[in-house]
């Protein structure tokens, strides 16, 4: 089953919008983003789990340009069975609420979320989050 992107990635405490495959599957060496540490959202609404996300074999070392090129990653997801938007709106706040995250539980944050509607317009807010806890 093909991703409809754009697509959000969830998880770590933080929601993070990629436009199309190859934005999902290249990520700057010295990023901390852990595809296998994601639930993926597309743009139909569907929930994935990452199965796995390995590096593509024969790319450089990360250590020989300081992790600043993109590394190329074989990613593998699986669909969750019958999520609802309901779901959808609980795993999102679930990070939201992490004291890690960028809004620390804030409550704007989480009436924001909760204000949404689908996938479709969850997908264009987080394309700027910070704007989430603003007066």
């Amino acid at each position: 089953m093909a991703l409809q992107y754009p697509v959000l990635l969830i998880g770590q405490g933080s929601l993070d919008v990629r436009d199309s495959a190859a934005a999902l599957t290249s990520i700057r060496g010295a990023s901390s983003l852990n595809l296998n540490e994601r639930v993926i959202l597309d743009s139909a609404g569907r929930l994935f789990t990452v199965t796995r996300a390995e590096p593509i074999a024969g790319q450089g070392s990360v250590l020989w340009d300081m992790g600043t090129s993109q590394r190329l990653y074989a990613v593998t997801v699986a669909p969750r069975d019958n999520a609802q938007w309901r779901d959808v709106q609980d795993l999102v706040v679930a990070e939201v609420k992490k004291p890690t995250s960028l809004w620390a539980g804030d409550p704007r944050a989480v009436r924001r979320v909760r204000s949404l509607s689908d996938a479709t317009s969850l997908i264009a807010a987080c394309r700027d989050t910070g704007a989430w806890t603003e007066r």
